[in-house]
């Protein structure tokens, strides 16, 4: 669900003409990272989106460690570490 989340505002808000998403597992750790050249956002601003809260809440749940580097006409970066 975090996956679809991340591609789903990916596409619906971004704006973005290069995307890129990268899913894999190496020692015992899951990796995935969805990036793209978009609009990119303040991440410093609040938001009530539901996307985010529930990127956010579930990824807690796995005890991952997740990442959002975003910034106005930069672009966005998702960054999910996963031990398994």
């Amino acid at each position: 669900m975090i996956y679809k989340e991340m591609v789903n505002n990916l596409v619906s808000h971004s704006n973005a003409t290069h995307a890129e998403i990268v899913f894999k597992e190496e020692e015992g750790i899951i990796f995935l990272s969805v990036s793209d050249n978009g609009i990119g956002s303040d991440v410093e601003k609040e938001s009530n989106r539901n996307g985010l809260k529930n990127i956010r809440q579930r990824a807690t749940l796995l005890k991952g460690k997740l990442l959002l580097d975003s910034a106005p006409q930069k672009g966005t970066k998702w960054t999910l570490k996963v031990q398994v």
